[in-house]
């Protein structure tokens, strides 16, 4: 494709030199081959103008600069190579998504599950359904690792072209703020535009709430306006988040809402939430049905809710939706883990002070097991009180120039012998659940056994976490038991002492006890252990 092709109908393009043509394009300089167009990006920690040079030696026929480059190429000038990017990527790519049905799923929390749900129910209607989120790039029985949440534009349309050439008729993603804000889905041709909910995430890009609700509000004024049959776009937004509102004043699109109110299109009655899953009642605009839901939690039900009226807004019967929900999993979504261990363990990205506040809520209300605060160096607030649901004094402030005070940054590797507390609190619960939670792999000095059931908010499927020095692992889920011929681990009280606070009332000799676990139950308590009673 010859330059005067791919920016012709761009105006603000300007052309010095040769009009040659292309056979690929690039942002990175070392990925650049012979007769690729090199796109200079102004990133965040590197400018891709200072690589212009490296791309030219590498064959790059062509480039996209915002200023002036020492290099005897044919140069395309822009404003803004961001933008510049998505135009030229969706033209060389063809316009895959004008070939696509394209359903972008935006909000701070949801998204992964609810485009989950909803490939899965556009598959068990007979359509061949491509994902692309926060877990991976999936079509056509393939799978590629995702690098960010809403992959750049030139990677985007990219999948997108595999995609319609795979036979894929439906792409649902994941639609982050960052991409919205950075441009990566300009260029993109969106059928249906889901809101899930917004809550405080992301202030150190967006620098403010306002600035990050804005951001979220771009994909809906992005629909387009045709009501022609078969162009019909719609916004399907939660009638339960305030924001809603000003969503549905930015589009041109159909409006479809969901909730628990009488007003929604799409409404939840009669909602039971139980370890097992979840079951409500839903009546629409298509009918109503019974639903059983195997995923936990009260927020799913608005997830399955989401999934569900953007379904029905492309004539998919309910029945059809129904069926697909009743056994649909998603991984390291609050995910039950089964290994054959003695307890509980639910998994769950949960990040967020608010993700965390309404995944513990969501615990059976009977089960007062402990919180292992097992993620408390990857989430974003530590060890909310069991009493009031309030994050401790280490949580993130709201204001992003104040930073967070996490007092555990690191996660320690498998061989580590140490743990620092995650968090100091009054709080009796969250000291036992630091006992609990704060243990080397391995150790069976105080088993999760003990507890009646623990949630380890976590990253999900996320397989290790990047620090300062070299990615550490996280969370695995094999059960690994008590190891064979192990002795339980003791403390003196005297160590315990500092960690769950108080005076000590006893004789300074009886500080040299040994404490060969901790308890919060009678019945379960083991000769020799701490008892540690919650009010």
């Amino acid at each position: 494709m010859k330059l005067s092709q791919l920016f012709g109908p761009y105006r603000a393009a300007r052309r010095v030199g040769e009009d040659v043509a292309v056979t690929g394009i690039q942002t990175d300089s070392r990925q650049v081959r012979p007769g690729d167009l090199f796109v200079c990006i102004p990133g965040f920690r590197v400018d891709g103008h200072e690589f212009a040079r490296e791309a030219v030696a590498n064959g790059a026929v062509a480039l996209v600069v915002e200023r002036e480059v020492p290099v005897d190429v044919p140069k395309v000038f822009v404003r803004d190579a961001r933008r510049a990017l998505a135009f030229a990527a969706d033209r060389f790519f063809g316009h895959p998504t004008q070939e696509l049905k394209l359903m972008g799923v935006t909000g701070t929390n949801g998204k992964t599950t609810t485009t989950h749900l909803l490939a899965r129910i556009l598959e068990e209607a007979g359509h061949r359904c491509g994902l692309i989120g926060t877990m991976a790039i999936r079509y056509a029985g393939r799978e590629e690792p995702a690098v960010n949440t809403t992959p750049d534009a030139l990677v985007l349309q990219r999948t997108f072209r595999a995609m319609v050439d795979a036979g894929v008729d439906y792409a649902v993603m994941e639609v982050s703020s960052h991409a919205l804000a950075l441009g990566r889905v300009r260029g993109c041709r969106f059928r249906t535009a889901v809101f899930t909910n917004l809550t405080q995430d992301h202030l150190d890009f967006h620098q403010s709430m306002e600035a990050y609700k804005q951001a979220k509000g771009l994909l809906f004024a992005q629909l387009a306006g045709d009501y022609r049959d078969g162009c019909e776009t719609f916004a399907v937004l939660n009638a339960d988040d305030p924001v809603s509102a000003e969503y549905a004043a930015l589009t041109a699109a159909q409006v479809l809402t969901y909730g628990t109110g009488d007003a929604c299109d799409v409404r939840a009655r009669d909602v039971r939430v139980t370890p097992a899953g979840a079951s409500f009642h839903v009546e629409s605009f298509a009918g109503s049905a019974d639903v059983a839901l195997p995923l936990v939690g009260h927020f799913n039900v608005y997830n399955a809710l989401a999934a569900i009226t953007a379904a029905l807004a492309e004539g998919i019967p309910l029945e059809a939706a129904v069926r697909a929900l009743a056994d649909v999993t998603v991984r390291g979504r609050f995910e039950k883990v089964d290994e054959g261990q003695p307890f509980t363990v639910i998994v769950d990205y949960a990040t967020r002070p608010t993700a965390w506040r309404t995944c513990s809520r969501r615990r059976a209300p009977s089960r007062r097991g402990a919180l292992s605060w097992w993620s408390a160096a990857a989430a974003t607030a530590t060890a909310p009180s069991a009493r009031s649901w309030r994050a401790s004094p280490c949580s993130t402030p709201t204001s992003p120039s104040s930073p967070p005070t996490i007092r555990a940054p690191r996660i320690p590797s498998a061989s580590s012998t140490r743990w620092r507390p995650a968090c100091r609190t009054k709080d009796a619960r969250a000291r036992y659940a630091w006992w609990i939670g704060a243990r080397p792999f391995g150790m069976p000095s105080v088993p999760l056994s003990r507890a009646m059931s623990s949630s380890l908010p976590g990253k999900g499927t996320r397989r290790c976490k990047s620090s300062a020095t070299a990615p550490c692992p996280l969370m695995t889920r094999r059960w690994r038991g008590t190891p064979k011929g192990s002795r339980m681990v003791k403390r003196r009280l005297r160590e315990l002492l500092p960690m769950v606070g108080g005076a000590w009332t006893g004789t300074p000799a009886e500080l040299d006890r040994w404490a060969s676990g901790v308890s919060t139950d009678t019945r379960t308590l083991m000769p020799g252990a701490l008892f540690v009673p919650l009010v």
